[in-house]
């Protein structure tokens, strides 16, 4: 569990990384360096996820972190850092595809007695977003997209775990 915790805490100082401006290239002054975005339509379902991004050593790459947490009906809960290239040129708009590394959760199925209690394993993924960035100098985000990851460890028989994830991607936010 001491390793996972270790993960968790890589993943936050890296994260912490990205509001360092030495790593920041602009490709455009007014264009929007990072956003913030949360998928609001999950909510009334038990689940809450969130996300953070910031343009990062290109014009066309980013670094961010994104979190899902399930508070009602816990199936599982997952954090990851994910690094996205966007083909069309502008970091943070349009068409991103990526790759993520993180860990997850899983908690007993409560049909299955004889499963853990919970499970967790770090986790590597890819992902596809396209963003939209409406308003007067690209000021707000709405933004869709898939992503799919593998657990990285050996599943014992009785765990929660799955070997493989996904999740859909509904968001709006800030960029600034």
């Amino acid at each position: 569990m001491k390793k996972y915790a270790m993960l968790l805490i890589l993943l936050l100082l890296c994260g912490s990384l990205l509001a360092q401006e030495s790593l920041t290239v602009p490709s455009n002054p007014s264009h929007p360096q990072q956003t913030i975005a949360a998928n609001l339509l999950f909510l009334p379902f038990g689940t809450a996820t969130a996300e953070y991004e910031h343009v990062l050593l290109s014009p066309k790459t980013s670094l961010g972190v994104s979190g899902w947490y399930e508070y009602d009906n816990v199936v599982a809960r997952w954090a990851y850092l994910k690094a996205m290239y966007y083909p069309g040129g502008t970091a943070l708009k349009g068409l991103g595809i990526g790759i993520t590394a993180g860990v997850i959760r899983y908690y007993r199925d409560e049909d299955k007695p004889d499963q853990l209690a919970k499970d967790t394993s770090p986790i590597a993924g890819a992902m596809i977003q396209y963003n939209w960035l409406p308003g007067a100098k690209d000021k707000y985000l709405i933004g869709i997209g898939i992503g799919g990851r593998a657990a990285l460890k050996d599943i014992a028989d009785n765990s929660p775990l799955k070997r493989f994830d996904g999740d859909a991607r509904i968001v709006c936010g800030i960029a600034f």
